[in-house]
């Protein structure tokens, strides 16, 4: 995903920052060591670098600081790189829990998920290629949601969100399980209004038993 595609919000940590901070003062030494390999008669020559302050300095050890310094750069770009992709996506997330539980699984859009969040429509389709891809990613996080307790169920989109994908998962068998399973799991133990709507939910989605034959009836 291209810088060009994402705007960036504020609420990026600050980590991410530090990283763009640091590959800054990587880039610079790179620069240093690459007019030095490039421009220095003395390093050329693989004689002594004592025109630059680096007495001993041959052209061979020139070229194993520059790709030390080269592979140092490209770890840390790489890094960078991944760590912003997942801050997208959890933004990405955090946003779709709020607009599909506000605007329903059917008319909410990627792109509105991408407004919400503070992105363009590129960078949400640069992390999700269909809005199935979101959905799932958006029922995992659910999910771990819902396993983690009361207090993680307090959050303003879940119970909208849960009635959500009830009514979403008696139309695809698939959520349905998979929804049935979560809801089992998630509303155990706890007597809460929360844990009883859970509960509830997973009786009536929780697929019947087959009706045993006359034969086989004890």
């Amino acid at each position: 995903m291209g810088l060009a595609n994402d705007r960036r919000p504020r609420s990026l940590s600050k980590a991410t920052d530090g990283y763009v901070r640091f590959l800054s003062v990587c880039c610079e030494e790179h620069f240093r060591c690459s007019v030095l390999f490039d421009t220095c008669p003395t390093v050329r020559s693989g004689q002594a670098n004592r025109s630059v302050g680096n007495p001993g300095m041959t052209r061979a050890a020139a070229g194993i600081v520059l790709g030390i310094y080269q592979r140092v750069y490209s770890i840390l770009m790489g890094t960078a790189t991944r760590r912003r992709r997942l801050e997208t996506r959890a933004l990405l997330i955090e946003a779709g829990l709020r607009v599909f539980a506000a605007r329903g699984i059917e008319l909410a859009s990627l792109d509105d998920v991408a407004d919400a969040a503070g992105f363009t429509k590129g960078a949400i389709y640069g992390q999700f290629p269909s809005k199935g891809a979101f959905l799932l990613a958006l029922f995992e996080q659910y999910a771990a949601v819902a396993r983690a307790g009361s207090g993680a169920r307090q959050a303003p989109w879940f119970i909208p969100l849960t009635l959500q994908f009830a009514a979403h998962a008696v139309r695809d068998p698939l959520l349905k399980r998979r929804f049935a399973i979560v809801l089992s799991e998630a509303g155990t133990g706890a007597h809460t209004s929360d844990a009883e709507l859970l509960r509830a939910l997973a009786r009536v989605l929780r697929p019947s038993a087959p009706p045993q034959s006359p034969g086989t009836a004890s």
